[in-house]
């Protein structure tokens, strides 16, 4: 062990300048899910979104656990859940690809309509 953490001092590595890429949901959820970090989430919301202005003006970062509907719903976790002004409900995942059989073309419409 003692060698393994020598090994690691001497890369001469300067981890400060490391980039971890938000395209990576843990590191999305860390970007945008705190609440230190709520005016990045803010601007994320105005270039994606099509709300009026006001609505961001109290964005709440919610629990983002979406509530089973059914007994037999699979629990699902977001990477974001924010409620706006007017209590609108926006669901916030990133994704990197489309799923092959375009599953995501499917779900897109019905997740944009459904609050919970």
């Amino acid at each position: 062990m003692a060698e393994q953490i020598n090994q690691i001092e001497d890369d001469n590595v300067d981890y400060s300048t490391v980039f971890l890429s938000a395209k990576y949901d843990v590191i999305f959820k860390i970007i945008f899910g705190d609440e230190k970090n709520k005016p990045l989430l803010i601007e994320l919301l105005k270039s994606v979104l099509d709300l009026p202005f006001d609505e961001y003006e109290e964005i709440e970062i919610i629990d983002p656990h979406v509530k089973r509907e059914y007994p037999g719903d699979k629990l699902s976790i977001l990477d974001v859940k924010a409620k706006t002004k007017a209590g609108t409900i926006v669901h916030i995942e990133i994704q990197i690809r489309l799923p092959e059989d375009d599953e995501m073309g499917k779900r897109i419409v019905p997740s944009s309509s459904r609050s919970s």
